[in-house]
């Protein structure tokens, strides 16, 4: 998928910008592994599930 890269980019932003928080406690708060995480920053695919959970957790009801 040509998109993770940026969507790499967009979630370590987000991330940063919301305290600072590490990945591991990015992760906690969203409700998937360190490993997940860490795979969606370095532009690895996951899985649906997960990226709406961390999607969740970053920007809120992915539903708006």
């Amino acid at each position: 998928m040509a998109d993770l890269p940026r969507l790499a980019d967009a979630v370590r932003t987000r991330r940063l910008a919301m305290g600072g928080l590490t990945q591991a406690e990015a992760a906690d708060a969203a409700g998937v592994s360190d490993t997940t995480w860490n795979q969606v920053e370095t532009g690895k695919a996951v899985s649906p599930r997960s990226l709406a959970k961390i999607g969740q957790a970053l920007w809120g009801d992915p539903t708006v």
